[in-house]
């Protein structure tokens, strides 16, 4: 397992993590992970890694949290998994297992996911809301959403695909979208994930324009828990930076460094 901090646009803090899952092959060395997941998926294994993700960052992040952390959790959720029928039990028996405080864990469904199947994916999601579990489209923006389902399906995040993010501050076009975007999510009630952030002017201009948090090699890569964990020591994280992207900018590199 490795982890991704998720940075506050507003203060520079990490706010949260995204459980990565990654395979070190004996001979091969690293596997992409679209690449290993593509056959899990394909040989019925998803679910299975699934779980395997969930407990194992619900152990790790939770360990944080019960030292101070002031973090929230976000782990990726297959269509596999949420239409399973024993989906729901399978989260309320991983978190009650963990001593895991529901309202530190974020589940990120695909937007394509969401709209396989949204009925489905609406009783799932209300259920688990109802026990404090927050939820996040991912890829917001890669062309599948249709905006009155999204609407009404309840969510609590919009993660804004890399898509769209990457090069925007270069990209006339892009910075139309991604404003638009922005907007519709403050006006559903959604907070905003700008994800695939590795530029400093693309960091500057999703922060100037209301991304709730950001993420990307601008700040980090995926780390393992050992290194995640230095960086979210209760304390060590001080950059405010305001609307000044120069100087979060800068915040990011000292603190990937």
């Amino acid at each position: 397992m490795e982890y991704q901090p998720k940075v506050s646009s507003a203060d520079g803090r990490i706010r949260g993590a995204e459980a990565l899952v990654r395979w070190h092959h004996p001979s091969s060395g690293k596997i992409p992970s679209a690449n290993f997941i593509a056959i899990a998926e394909e040989i019925g294994l998803i679910a299975e890694i699934g779980r395997f993700v969930l407990r194992r960052s619900l152990k790790d992040i939770g360990e944080l949290i019960r030292g101070g952390a002031d973090i929230v959790l976000a782990a990726n959720v297959t269509a596999a998994e949420i239409e399973d029928p024993r989906f729901i039990q399978d989260v309320v028996a991983a978190v009650q297992e963990a001593h895991f405080p529901p309202s530190r864990l974020e589940l990120e469904i695909t937007e394509s996911v969401a709209m396989r199947n949204p009925d489905v994916v609406c009783e799932r999601v209300t259920a688990l809301r109802q026990l404090g579990i927050r939820f996040a489209i991912d890829d917001f923006g890669a062309g599948y959403s249709n905006l009155a389902t999204m609407a009404r399906l309840p969510f609590d995040t919009v993660k804004l695909d890399r898509s769209l993010v990457a090069g925007v501050a270069r990209d006339p076009e892009k910075q139309t979208i991604l404003r638009i975007a922005i907007r519709l999510a403050e006006e559903l009630g959604f907070e905003t994930v700008a994800e695939g952030v590795e530029g400093e002017d693309d960091l500057h201009f999703v922060a100037e324009n209301g991304a709730t948090m950001v993420q990307g090699f601008v700040f980090s890569p995926s780390l393992p828990i050992a290194e995640f964990s230095a960086l979210v020591r209760p304390g060590r994280l001080r950059s405010w930076v305001g609307t000044n992207g120069d100087r979060f900018a800068a915040a990011a590199r000292q603190h990937a460094s």
